[in-house]
This record gives C-alpha cells, structure tokens and sequence, in this order.
C-alpha cells in the first residue's frame, strides 16, 4: 500500500522539471499507460501500433488515442521518440518494467510529480485532503509557463488528465490518505 508519507517524501526528494518539449498530456487513464510499457517490453512501436492494441483492448478507443498514450509516456520519460511516429522504451521505462507494483507505482508517482503543474495540483490536493476540482486545476493551468501557449478549451481539457492522474495518486493510496487526515 502507498501511503501518504510515501508520496511527501517523493516530493521532497524530486527535481522539478523546467520544461519539456513533449505536449502536455491528454490521456486520462495510468493504466493504459502501465499497459503500453508492459505490451512494448524491448521493442520500438509506431503511434499507429499503440492504437491497434488499445482498439484490441477498448473498442470505443478513438485514432488519436494511440499518439496520445505514447505523447505521455514521452512526457513522463518513460519512452522517448526513436524514429519518426516510433517510440521505445527509456532506461526509465526499462526500470520500471523491473520493480515491483508498489515501486513501479512509486516510480510512476515521481514521474507525473517531476512536472510543476502536477507537483502543484498534488501538493494542494494533499492539503485538501482529496483531489482539487478541475476548475481549481484549470485557474493553476492558466498561470502554469508549462501550458501558457494552450487556449482556455484546451487547458480545459488537459485538466481532465491533470484530475485524472492526481485521482489515480489518491486511489493507490486504498484510503489511507483519508484515514490519516480524518
């Protein structure tokens, strides 16, 4: 189980990053992302790859979904851009393959707080004592460097994945987090 000290020390020891010349994430859900790495293991896939596997596994996938999934495991570094269209494990991808579920979890964790917005977002949602709404997360977007060039509809929509990915650092903790705050 993750607590909610595991996740302060992942904050208090991370590096924030500056910039990152990867779009900033739309895709909702970690898991597809947990699955990508797994399904890749040592090979470079195409966008066009990533897609066919996600219609194999969610049949109400779109076409965009497979660029996506790969634009954000090239933004948590976890793959990176080896051809054009064609993405492979990092040594980081690699690493994560080999831990175990809470570690990879963990490592997942660092990965998404590295960035200011979701270091942030979590920072304030752990205050809270649950997520912050996606308004709330939309007014910390509008003032972020990372999506200063975007306009409003679309940090409207990449708060979706903000949301998601803060709620999805909650449920790993199985409760615990509200256990310790009540």
């Amino acid at each position: 189980m993750i607590t909610k000290q595991d996740i302060y020390t992942i904050l208090q020891e991370i590096s924030l990053k500056e910039s990152t010349h990867h779009p900033f994430p739309q895709a909702n859900k970690i898991w597809r992302i947990i699955d990508l790495l797994s399904w890749m293991g040592d090979r470079a896939v195409t966008y066009e790859a990533i897609e066919a596997h996600n219609q194999f596994i969610d049949r109400h996938n779109n076409d965009r979904q497979g660029k996506y999934y790969g634009d954000a495991s090239n933004y948590l570094q976890l793959t990176k851009e080896v051809a054009t269209n064609t993405i492979a494990l990092t040594s980081r991808g690699k690493d994560f393959l080999q831990q175990t579920p809470k570690n990879q979890t963990l490592l997942l964790i660092q990965a998404i707080s590295e960035h200011p917005i979701f270091y942030q977002v979590l920072q304030l949602s752990l205050s809270a004592g649950h997520p912050l709404s996606k308004k709330e997360i939309c007014k910390i977007m509008l003032h972020a460097t990372e999506t200063q060039q975007y306009q409003n509809s679309t940090i409207e929509r990449r708060s979706s994945t903000v949301y998601s990915w803060i709620l999805w650092i909650f449920e790993q903790m199985n409760g615990s987090l509200f256990d310790q705050i009540a």
